[in-house]
């Protein structure tokens, strides 16, 4: 089987950090590094507010200049997500890579749709932002995979056709929809003689209700019986949320290797804040334990 890998995504910080902040982030972030092996790529999202209209609010540092640091830092490569239908063309778009390559010294992306499916966003939706990347050489791009969502298979298809070489998953608090969305994709790649892209199962440590709730307020499913079960945890809740990933992650991975699924799993871990960081560490390991013992 083939490796799997891992990334540890890590939001970019407020614009306006203090170097003073920021150095001890980088601190805390370097400690976290040690203690996780086998990190294949640090997963830096676009943090972004939308008003009524869609129109985009950056409050925080530009997600390609954090990856700079990070990478100077670490020597880890970087992959950073760009909400393309923010950008005015496609010729922006080729303007926004062609800086990330040569300012940033970043080449591997993740292309994002518009957080509301109904607004009139101006700029390249996915598979347009796919089209275009995927003549490129020296450019790797992946996407979004939202699990549960209607004809998502059929989704992850067209995207695969035009590129696409992995997909990281929105945060997962249940097995049921990936399993089901696994197979379907797999089945549709199959009949086509497609190479599937590579899924990046995604998943939080939580530190407290807060955080639980905040998943839910970005649209993350969360079953009532989990729900109940994180929130009953109280000061426990890191752990309980640790131990569901760790269950959710091994039924994945039994229903692949029953079902004989072609697509490869690695895992996104997404620790939410820094100050869930030990937490994403214990995360990290856990996880990454669940899959050498599926190999």
């Amino acid at each position: 089987m083939e490796q799997q890998k891992i990334f540890l995504e890590l939001s970019p910080p407020p614009r306006r950090i203090s170097q003073t902040v920021l150095e001890k982030n980088l601190a805390k972030i370097s400690d976290a590094l040690s203690k996780i092996p086998n990190i294949s790529h640090i997963n830096i999202p676009e943090v972004i507010e939308e008003n009524r209209s869609g129109a985009p609010l950056y409050r925080n540092m530009d997600s390609r200049e954090f990856g700079k640091i990070l990478f100077s830092k670490f020597q880890i490569p970087i992959v950073v997500n760009k909400v393309t239908p923010h950008l005015a063309s496609i010729e922006e778009l080729s303007n926004w890579v062609s800086e990330s390559i040569n300012t940033y010294g970043i080449s591997s992306f993740v292309f994002v749709g518009g957080s509301h499916g109904h607004k009139d966003y101006p700029g390249p939706t996915v598979i347009e932002a796919n089209k275009f990347a995927r003549s490129l050489d020296g450019v790797s791009f992946g996407n979004i995979s939202i699990p549960g969502r209607a004809s998502e298979a059929e989704r992850l298809h067209s995207k695969t056709k035009y590129g696409c070489k992995f997909f990281t998953t929105q945060i997962l608090f249940e097995s049921l929809g990936t399993k089901k969305l696994l197979a379907e994709y797999d089945a549709i790649c199959k009949s086509e003689n497609l190479l599937p892209a590579e899924f990046y199962l995604g998943f939080a440590p939580l530190a407290n209700d807060f955080d639980l709730d905040f998943c839910k307020w970005l649209g993350v499913d969360v079953p009532k019986e989990v729900d109940f079960k994180l929130r009953e945890s109280r000061d426990e809740i890191g752990n309980a949320s640790i131990s569901i990933a760790s269950e959710i992650l091994s039924d994945i991975l039994d229903f692949a290797k029953t079902n004989r699924i072609s697509v490869p799993i690695s895992i996104n871990v997404e620790p939410l804040s820094l100050v869930n960081i030990d937490l994403g560490i214990k995360m990290a390991n856990t996880l990454q334990s669940k899959l050498e013992q599926s190999n």
